[in-house]
């Protein structure tokens, strides 16, 4: 398959690990691309991101005045997306490449990290949400709060992942509204917290959970999720 990029271009011609580079135009990778990749057959590329089975990796954003600005945001998004999960099955390192058409008409030369460029803003305003359990939740969400009342509603044992230390800040439902309603009004554009300074243990929960709901059923450990802090 052949790509129109330039930076790809040249990395083929300048490439020295020994793999055929193989460009693709678009956000979809399809299933030739991941065999070749697994068979460490070629150093696969796309506008928007790249991986290679040697670790190495190449990714180019896209940015061209002459196609829809929606056009280049589904490609950098669902590209990057595709290639991080290529990456992730063949243990590639990825390199993600950002635009100096962020900085939009720069008034400092150069522009350090700092900068935030200048563009025309949208005011936004950024919350981080913290655990949140309350009225209308879904019972089968999956979120520990609604499983540990689900499982001792059906009489079942509340199953903590070990070693049930792990600790979490659980936030009422109308306290987020409160605290994002405030975000909205306010002057500060974030990002802001929002959730409980206090954090309890998941085993402090259960106890919790099983003392209100149902004193009779037992609290199992099990293995914990892999990577669950």
């Amino acid at each position: 398959m052949h790509g129109k990029a330039c930076l790809g271009a040249h990395l083929a011609v300048m490439s020295t690990i020994g793999l055929p580079v193989v460009g693709v135009h678009g956000c979809v990778v399809c299933r030739l691309l991941y065999v070749l990749a697994r068979m460490g057959k070629a150093w696969v590329t796309l506008p928007c991101c790249g991986v290679s089975t040697t670790t190495l990796g190449n990714l180019w954003t896209v940015v061209r005045p002459r196609v829809a600005a929606w056009l280049t945001i589904k490609t950098n998004v669902i590209g990057t997306l595709n290639m991080l999960g290529l990456a992730k099955r063949v243990g590639a390192r990825i390199l993600l490449t950002s635009t100096s058409e962020v900085y939009g008409d720069p008034l400092v030369h150069p522009q350090p990290e700092t900068y935030w460029g200048n563009v025309n803003p949208i005011e936004i305003r950024i919350a981080r949400i913290f655990n949140t359990y309350g009225p209308r939740m879904n019972i089968d969400d999956g979120r520990v709060v609604s499983n540990f009342i689900a499982q001792a509603i059906r009489g079942e044992p509340l199953t903590v992942q070990a070693p049930g230390t792990q600790t979490r800040s659980f936030c009422y439902v109308s306290d987020m509204v409160d605290g994002l309603i405030r975000l909205m009004e306010g002057e500060n554009t974030g990002p802001i917290n929002i959730g409980n300074p206090g954090e309890f243990t998941i085993l402090e929960l259960a106890e919790t959970v099983k003392e209100l709901i149902n004193p009779d059923v037992e609290i199992k450990m099990v293995e914990n999720t892999p990577d669950d802090p």
